[in-house]
């Protein structure tokens, strides 16, 4: 056939075969529509649930990274107030600890080393810091649950106890100068010893307790060192 312009004409089409019934049709079409469906459906639920199964990992994992940073932020607070040298509290664990006691009985015992100036000069200051680590450690050995030893600031402590009355705390006092004497593992064999002034808190506010138990202790320095006095009334 040369290249060029045809018009055919179809006289006749037959088909040949099993032909569906119209209503067997339609419910073919109709199961069809509902197999994709279905299929559909579970696509999407799968889907839906492996959204649902990253949001929940991303909400627990929110929750891990907020309960670690909770807590690192607590710990970074608690160790604030603690003086690394010696695990006493310092000056501002002492203050917040002041701060929520209220209106709770008790009473200070206000700690100075004696001659702790010559300590460091003659000896340097990391024998003067291990003396101070010493009689930390030998003063907490002799206290209960109820004391709590802040580190007031370079040589000075402050003990507060807790439902102690003035007796009791003057008692404490006292076992507690005589350990510090007594004491036989202070480095390069030094002999130390400390004085203490005692305040019960009768009425007046912390700061007036805190005060009187300070001028007790510069009683018992004036008095010749090495022991306990009690603020009068």
């Amino acid at each position: 056939m040369l290249p060029g312009e045809y018009r055919l004409r179809l006289e006749r089409l037959e088909f040949y075969g099993r032909w569906c019934k119209p209503g067997d049709f339609y419910r073919y079409l109709l199961l069809g529509w509902l197999v994709y469906g279905v299929l559909l459906f579970l696509v999407q639920n799968l889907m839906f649930g492996d959204r649902l199964r990253k949001a929940r990992e991303a909400r627990l994992a929110a929750e891990a990274l907020s309960a670690s940073l909770c807590e690192q932020n607590r710990r970074t607070e608690e160790e604030a107030r603690y003086d690394p040298l010696t695990g006493a509290l310092n000056r501002l664990g002492g203050e917040k600890l002041l701060g929520e006691l209220g209106e709770m009985p008790l009473s200070f015992i206000y700690i100075d080393i004696d001659h702790f100036k010559g300590v460091n000069d003659g000896h340097g200051h990391p024998v003067g810091d291990e003396v101070l680590k010493h009689m930390v450690s030998e003063l907490l050995r002799h206290c209960d649950s109820l004391c709590r030893l802040v580190r007031w600031g370079g040589e000075e402590f402050v003990l507060v106890c807790l439902h102690y009355d003035e007796g009791r705390a003057a008692a404490l006092a006292e076992r507690l100068r005589g350990a510090l004497e007594g004491y036989r593992h202070w480095p390069l064999g030094l002999g130390i010893t400390a004085s203490f002034g005692v305040a019960e808190r009768r009425g007046d506010s912390l700061e007036q307790a805190l005060k009187r138990a300070d001028e007790a202790l510069y009683q018992a320095k004036q008095n010749g060192r090495n022991r306990v006095e009690v603020a009068p009334d």
